[in-house]
């Protein structure tokens, strides 16, 4: 934000709820209908792109079991791949 940019994410999240939930309700339903106009929008143009190139699929987010470093020791590390 830029009245404070030191802020962490999670105290910024916390203050916009807060200006969120501040806000009187013609204010809210304004920027809820912008927010569902755009969702509306993507929602098209992810329709366009499948039909034109395919539908795309979603890499896994299963990730590799870390492996501690055994750097500078001089031991190899055996049955890694």
């Amino acid at each position: 934000m830029r009245e404070n940019p030191n802020i962490t994410v999670l105290e910024a999240s916390r203050l916009l709820g807060e200006r969120w939930k501040a806000l009187d309700q013609h204010t809210k339903s304004y920027y809820e209908a912008k927010s569902q106009e755009a969702k509306v929008l993507y929602e098209q143009q992810v329709a366009l792109f499948e039909a034109k190139y395919g539908k795309i699929e979603k890499k896994s987010k299963a990730r590799k079991a870390r492996v501690p470093s055994l750097g500078g020791t001089g031991l190899v590390q055996m049955g890694s791949s």
